[in-house]
């Protein structure tokens, strides 16, 4: 079967395969669709359709609220309020600490 470089990747490729090969071999629709679906990589076709149907699971992005606070103070010194990355946690610990530790201090002239 060498009707396509790059095998069907839908469900309406592979019905428009199935159509070819039930032409082409004067079999039965669903053992044609079978057959296309084997050639699109799946077990047959309705491994396709619930491998093909089933919903996309997108990543889902969180908050994270980080907070330093000095020991003699009651309010929070900052705070990290984004979609983040373990990068972005790491930079916000640091930036929260600095900033507890500078406001800790004051410098008089």
């Amino acid at each position: 079967m060498s009707r396509r470089f790059t095998p069907p990747s839908t469900i309406a490729g592979i019905k428009r395969l199935g159509i070819e090969i039930k032409r082409e071999h004067e079999i039965s629709h669903s053992l044609a669709l079978n057959l296309a679906a084997k050639e699109a990589g799946f077990q047959n076709f309705r491994h396709a359709l619930s491998v093909l149907s089933a919903p996309v699971v997108t990543a889902t992005s969180h908050t994270a609220y980080l907070t330093a606070m000095p020991l003699y103070k009651t309010r929070p010194a900052c705070g990290l309020k984004k979609p983040f990355t373990f990068n972005d946690i790491a930079e916000g610990l640091v930036n929260c600490v600095a900033k507890a530790f500078t406001s800790a201090f004051s410098v008089d002239a």
